[in-house]
């Protein structure tokens, strides 16, 4: 699966397309208040995108599992304490209704899904990113 992002960024126009296999989809975020750049920063996509691939995965697992998820909640936080500096104490916390499965059933698919996170298994192991120019 391939994913990419793009921003085309300029005075109050803020065009973001983000594609997975070519699937694509727009983003509606709209310019910082003075015109230029994202009004949402990139830790708070961090944290969105560890929450998103979370929820996802509970579905999809669950589905595996034959079980059956009405909702999920998940919150996830992090700091950045300072300019320059890659964020620290990044944690979530998990709610998931399945009435029909016990709460072990319930914990197993959430420690499952903890471990084979995409998003979260990135983050763990490192990444590189390389700059192209």
């Amino acid at each position: 699966m391939t994913l990419s992002a793009t921003i085309h960024n300029r005075r109050d126009a803020n065009d973001i397309v983000v594609q997975t296999d070519g699937n694509t989809k727009t983003l509606n975020i709209p310019s910082k208040v003075g015109g230029l750049g994202s009004s949402i920063n990139g830790g708070e996509l961090l944290v969105l995108a560890l929450a998103t691939c979370f929820c996802n995965d509970i579905y999809r697992e669950g589905a595996r599992k034959n079980m059956v998820i009405q909702s999920v909640d998940v919150t996830v936080s992090g700091v950045f304490t300072r300019e320059h500096e890659p964020a620290t104490d990044i944690t979530y916390h998990v709610n998931v209704q399945a009435p029909a499965h016990s709460p072990q059933e319930i914990s197993d698919l959430v420690r499952f899904v903890d471990s084979i996170a995409e998003i979260h298994n990135t983050l763990r192991r490192g990444a590189a990113v390389t700059l192209t120019l």
